[in-house]
């Protein structure tokens, strides 16, 4: 018999959505965000008591051309930055960076356009299992 698990989509945003458990899944969608060169935030939340084993996927909507990077924090220090320019199939294509977020963390997620001012609408996600 599958397992149930309580909880319901409610859209995206910057913070870290648990399903199940405490030792269940973990997910956070941006949704699609106008990059520019400012260092545009795209995720932000704090981790609980467990420690996430997750995957970082990222997309570039535009077929600019522009060169669009992700940084990932953790606590204020960058522990992985990824590249992509126009449209994630032609560049990085399937690239996802595996990432452990430690308990009582910050995490944020960026994204700068290299490219132009001009915003380009990108998406990052980070799926991952929660683990006591």
């Amino acid at each position: 018999m599958a397992k149930k698990y309580n909880g319901t989509f409610t859209g995206v945003g910057k913070g870290l959505n648990y399903v199940g458990s405490s030792s269940g899944f973990s997910y956070a969608y941006s949704g699609l965000v106008g990059i520019d060169d400012s260092g545009v935030l795209m995720l932000d939340f704090q981790t609980g008591v467990s420690f996430v084993n997750a995957t970082v996927t990222y997309g570039n909507s535009t077929t600019s051309g522009d060169d669009i990077q992700f940084l990932v924090k953790i606590n204020g220090e960058t522990v992985m930055a990824t590249h992509t320019r126009g449209p994630v199939n032609s560049s990085n294509a399937g690239l996802q960076p595996a990432v452990i977020l430690p308990p009582h963390s910050r995490i944020e997620v960026t994204g700068t356009n290299f490219s132009s001012s001009t915003p380009r609408l990108c998406i990052v996600s980070i799926i991952g299992r929660v683990y006591e």
